[in-house]
């Protein structure tokens, strides 16, 4: 597949390989060098100095053709820290949760497209910095590429049924990548993505949903946790059939407010479901909190699966237990699919 990819993409690799000499000037390269000369793995290569150049030079090359391969940028624009996650992902076998940077154009293709969806990874005002809005999650990804998992055509089915489209609800949609997926997959939901109303990361998920063309079938709505949902709820008849995010657990100070939203948002029904992936970078004791308070509003958990994001391992149960047994590089290389629904419908 690698060389396959490398005859078909040669002069576009070219292309990217000067574009990237411009934007390296952006980058510290000291602090690069830096984690490439750190991998205790690779340390005694990079004794000599030119032997370190050579190994820094095939870490970003590494990295570039990552990126062709993948699809997830063009020759036309690269992202430094994409460079750089993927070659750190491909020459020392790490993996990010997070990918580009505040106001970077990120691409994202599947076979399932006929075109490339495009998007400009948002930025927030200073005080919503915390938010940690400002990047492409891996989970966020890690939904998009398994847009089948959801069942969509089942859920569609049913709502079909009673002669209405499916409702979709993404909550902390940051850049708007599962939900624009959805909507130029599916065109029988109606998705409504949704975030802090912070002005900046607002305007730039409602510019993704408009570039994608799926502003008839993707609203925009901010929203803050725990407030009124009579906004988000407009255009339902008592609630989303489906409420989906991606990596919105990491703070345990918002398990509260986000359950609560939870809800308040998802429709009274059996069939409805709440669908969250968590990647493990979250902490098994923070996740542990979440389904505790989940259990508490009831909801219950029809699938608790840890599944790795590299599909090079089978997927597990999930388990607190692991918790003292993995460091924080094994535990980036795993995110948690969890399925919910009323305990009492």
């Amino acid at each position: 597949m690698m060389a396959g990819c490398l005859n078909s993409r040669f002069g576009q690799t070219i292309t990217l390989a000067q574009n990237l000499a411009q934007t390296l000037k952006q980058i510290q390269s000291t602090i690069l060098l830096a984690i490439v000369l750190d991998s205790s793995s690779h340390r005694s290569s990079c004794s000599h100095p030119s032997l370190a150049r050579l190994s820094f030079c095939r870490f970003l090359f590494c990295g570039v053709i990552a990126l062709h391969c993948t699809g997830r940028t063009s020759a036309s624009m690269a992202d430094p820290e994409d460079v750089l996650a993927d070659s750190l992902e491909t020459f020392y076998d790490y993996v990010p949760v997070a990918l580009s940077s505040s106001g970077s154009t990120f691409t994202y293709s599947s076979p399932l497209l006929s075109d490339m969806i495009t998007l400009t990874t948002p930025d927030t005002q200073a005080a919503n910095w915390s938010l940690h809005a400002t990047s492409i999650w891996r989970s966020s990804i890690y939904i998009a590429d398994h847009l089948a998992d959801l069942e969509l055509d089942r859920h569609i089915g049913r709502a079909r049924s009673q002669d209405r489209p499916l409702t979709l609800l993404e909550l902390g949609a940051g850049a708007g990548l599962p939900s624009i997926m959805i909507a130029k997959t599916c065109k029988d939901v109606l998705v409504t993505a949704s975030d802090y109303p912070d002005e900046r990361l607002i305007s730039t998920l409602s510019e993704n949903v408009k570039r994608n063309e799926v502003s008839d079938r993707c609203r925009v709505v901010p929203y803050n946790w725990g407030s009124d949902p009579t906004q988000l709820l407009s255009q339902t008849s008592g609630g989303f059939d489906i409420v989906l995010a991606a990596d919105t657990l990491w703070n345990l100070d918002l398990h509260a407010i986000f359950v609560d939203t939870l809800q308040r948002t998802l429709r009274p029904s059996p069939d409805a479901r709440v669908y969250i992936v968590a990647g493990l970078h979250t902490g098994r004791y923070v996740i542990n909190s979440f389904l505790r308070r989940m259990r508490d509003a009831k909801f219950v958990a029809e699938s608790l699966v840890e599944r790795s994001v590299s599909e090079s391992s089978n997927d597990r149960t999930w388990s607190v237990e692991h918790a003292d047994e993995e460091d924080e590089q094994e535990r980036r290389r795993w995110v948690v699919w969890m399925i919910f629904k009323w305990a009492d419908c």
